[in-house]
This record gives structure tokens, C-alpha cells and sequence, in this order.
């Protein structure tokens, strides 16, 4: 048994080298007849090339592979065999849905590549950013003198996150949905008499529902940039709302007076909606694209409650705040990652997905 498997051993020992060269060979072959190929095709000479390539298609890497789908297509085209170009056009763009045309590619080429639908078919992805959040008063309310109130809201650094999936409705328009969680902070600071004076911070967290359609402007169909905008409107529930409130005596008549996390939710809507606009660029990394997106929204209904203005007495009594009816806005910058899903089809037939 032993002088057996030692026999196998010398036997294969012997027989990898032949192995490995005649691999080798078929690759160095393969790249070979695709340079024939090629020669063939610039002297005009096509019915060889189909002899060449097929069956190296296979063991070509993905920029060789995709050169030779490319002069077989072409081959058939110029050789009145329309249904093997289309064949391999479909074999193409399933092997590779991001290939483009050059500008100087034969127009035979472009007309069949034009007969396909190669758009992505949905996309996946996050963004996440920074938001500043406005005060929008409708009707001010104050513990003191209205004419003599000089409240101030000042827009503090929030954030945002969101999961985003779109679907391709036209080569140009999609359907968006993004789950958004967002975070709202602003600073109320008003004096009280002349020697008091007031700073609030409320910080909300909302989540909320986007639902619009996108426009990408296709200015170069082989472009690596698209800008787009987006136009919706966004259901939206608030998750929790508190207060960081301080007094400060400026006679020094009282040491300062602080609180925190007062719960506001009692005087707050706890639902809104919110029209928004967006747009930016998106830039091809791959079969992903980098984000860059700029959004402003605005809430329709008020922020607050007016049924339970004054139900707030923390506010009330110790601070000498009531609430104005007022709208949150925002801008908000997001940078995120989309990844795209493609199923390259003929276009006005059934797809099946693959």
C-alpha cells in the first residue's frame, strides 16, 4: 500500500508543472485571441470573431470579458445576426449592469443598447447629518406684558439619521421612503424685570415617515455625478421632549436656579406633518453612490398644545414661561451611502428579476 500511494505521489509531483502550464497556456491563449479578435474587427473582418471569443468567455477577467461581449455583439450586428447580439447584449449587462457607451461607439450599438432598461431597479442606503431648527411663532403668549416681552429662540446644532430605499419608476423619476429620526434644539432666553433673566433648551426627538418622488438630472447618460431633487411630505410622531431651565440674578439677590430635564411632552403635539424639499449630488462608487444631500421641512400644525398651555407649573411658576404657538423648521445636511440593485430588461416587456 505504501509503495502504491508513494507511485501516486510521484505521479502527481510530476504531473503539476504540465497541469499548471497547460492552464496557463489556455489563459495566455484566451488573451491572445482576444487581441485577434480585436485585429479582426478593426480590419473589418468578423465572422472569425465569434470562433475566437466564445469559448474563452469564461476565463476572462471582468475588463476583458466585458471587451468581449463587446466585439461579439458587435460582430453579430455588422453580421445581420440580431438575435445572437441581443443575446449577448442581455449576457452583458447582466454581467456588468454599469456598463456605459462611449460617445464615439457605432450607432448600430447604441440602438440595441438603447432597447434595455438599466437604471437601477431600487436602492438601499443611510444618510446622517447635522440640522438647525427654527422657531416659527404664530401667535406669542407671555406671563409678562406682551409689548415689553423680548423672547428670543436661537437655533442650536441637532442631528439626524436615516434609512433610505428608493424605487425607479422612469429612468429619471423614483419613488422615495426614508424612516428619519430627528433630533430638534433651540435655546429660549427672555429677562425677567430687570434683574432676572431666563435660558431654556428644549431638545425633542421625532420619528418620521418620508414619502416623495426624486428627479435626477440626466445631463450625460455615462456621467459619475447625478444632482436631483426631492419633494414629499413626512408623517411625523414626537418621541420625547424635555427642558434645561436656568434663572441667573443679575443684582446677585438669589444664587442662580437650575432644572433639568424638565418633561415638556404634556404641553406638546405629540403628531405633525411636514412638507419638505430636498436636493443634491450623488457620486457612482460602483454599484454605490455617495450622498450629498440638503433638506429643509416645516411642520404644517404647531409645535405646542395650546389645550394645555399653562398645565406645564415647573415652567409656569418657577421659570415664568408659557408657550407661544409656534411651527418648527429645519435645514438639515446629510452625507450617506446608497447601495443599487439592477435587473437590466428589455423595456415594455416582463421583467424577471434574477
Amino acid at each position: 500500500m505504501k509503495l502504491i500511494e508513494r507511485t501516486w505521489i510521484f505521479v502527481l509531483i510530476m504531473l503539476l508543472p504540465i497541469l499548471t502550464n497547460a492552464q496557463e497556456g489556455g489563459k495566455s491563449n484566451c488573451s491572445e485571441n482576444l487581441r485577434k479578435a480585436q485585429n479582426l474587427y478593426d480590419n473589418g473582418i468578423i465572422q472569425n470573431i465569434p470562433i475566437l471569443l466564445e469559448k474563452c468567455l469564461n476565463s476572462y477577467p471582468k475588463a476583458q470579458k466585458t471587451q468581449a461581449y463587446r466585439l461579439l455583439i458587435l460582430s453579430y450586428l455588422f453580421d445581420n445576426k440580431y438575435y445572437e447580439a441581443d443575446n449577448y447584449m442581455q449576457q452583458l449587462l447582466k454581467f456588468d449592469p454599469l456598463f456605459i457607451l462611449q460617445d464615439d461607439e457605432p450607432i448600430e450599438l447604441k440602438n440595441l443598447f438603447n432597447t434595455y432598461r438599466t437604471e437601477p431597479i431600487y436602492s438601499l442606503g443611510v444618510l446622517a447629518g447635522g440640522a438647525l431648527n427654527f422657531i416659527d411663532v404664530i401667535k406669542p403668549f407671555s406671563t409678562a406684558d406682551l409689548q415689553n416681552s423680548a423672547i428670543k429662540y436661537k437655533a442650536l446644532p441637532s442631528f439626524g439619521v436615516s434609512a433610505y430605499f428608493n424605487s425607479y419608476l422612469t429612468d429619471e423619476i423614483k419613488f422615495s421612503l426614508t424612516i428619519n429620526l430627528l433630533q430638534n434644539r433651540y435655546n429660549i432666553n427672555f429677562p425677567l424685570l430687570d434683574y432676572s433673566e431666563t435660558n431654556l433648551t428644549e431638545s425633542m426627538m421625532s420619528l418620521g415617515l418620508g414619502m416623495g418622488f426624486t428627479y435626477e438630472f440626466r445631463l450625460v447618460k455615462k456621467t459619475i455625478i447625478k444632482p436631483y431633487i426631492n419633494l414629499g411630505i413626512e408623517p411625523n410622531i414626537l418621541l420625547f421632549s424635555s427642558i434645561t431651565g436656568e434663572r441667573i440674578y443679575s443684582d446677585g439677590s438669589k444664587p442662580p436656579f437650575e432644572n433639568q430635564g424638565l418633561n415638556t411632552m404634556n404641553i406638546r403635539n405629540h403628531y405633525n406633518l411636514a412638507p419638505y424639499l430636498s436636493g443634491g449630488v450623488k457620486y457612482r462608487l460602483g454599484k454605490a453612490w455617495l450622498l450629498f444631500d440638503l433638506r429643509y421641512a416645516r411642520n404644517i400644525f404647531i409645535t405646542n398644545n395650546w389645550q394645555t398651555r399653562y398645565n406645564n407649573y415647573d415652567l409656569l411658576f418657577k421659570y415664568f414661561y408659557v408657550d407661544s404657538d409656534f411651527a418648527l423648521q429645519h435645514f438639515m445636511f446629510s452625507v450617506g451611502l446608497i447601495q443599487s440593485f439592477y435587473n437590466p430588461t428589455k423595456k415594455n416587456e416582463t421583467k424577471i428579476l434574477y
